[in-house]
């Protein structure tokens, strides 16, 4: 299976930001493990399954791939020409982990760059949730 071949629930975020420090995590979680599986291969991460009950439908399973901090970056800084819609977050996450302080004691300053980036990741996550919910369902003719 090639990367292009991939399609995944997939997300770039910054967590933990209210224990006053953000961490870059990748996750991509599908319903067959045949892709995450490749993904680990190639980039070594967390790969487990999770049983998903909707409240209405049978339960399945979902498996989830992560990677984080910049075994993250590394990731996104890998498949760039591969992502068909999340080029922007990609971006940003990695300008995140570059500019991403160490140490126990974090100043008020890199908290706020830290949270600026997480509300810029939000905001683009939003974008497209408002993107995709804006697409018409109905086929529309070829021009011509």
């Amino acid at each position: 299976m090639r990367p292009d071949c991939l399609t995944a629930k997939a997300a770039s975020s910054l967590i933990n930001p209210a224990a006053g420090k953000a961490t870059l995590m990748v996750t991509l979680a599908m319903r067959k493990p045949i892709a995450v599986t490749w993904l680990q291969e190639r980039w070594p991460g967390s790969l487990c399954p999770a049983i998903r009950r909707p409240k209405a439908g049978e339960p399945f399973t979902l498996w989830y791939w992560r990677r984080y901090t910049s075994a993250a970056a590394a990731f996104l800084s890998d498949i760039p020409p591969y992502l068909l819609v999340k080029q922007a977050q990609a971006k940003l996450a990695n300008e995140f982990q570059s500019h991403k302080s160490f140490g126990r004691r974090l100043t008020d300053e890199v908290l706020a760059l830290d949270e600026g980036y997480r509300a810029r990741l939000l905001a683009l996550r939003e974008e497209l949730r408002r993107a995709a919910l804006s697409c018409s369902h109905t086929p529309q003719p070829l021009a011509g």
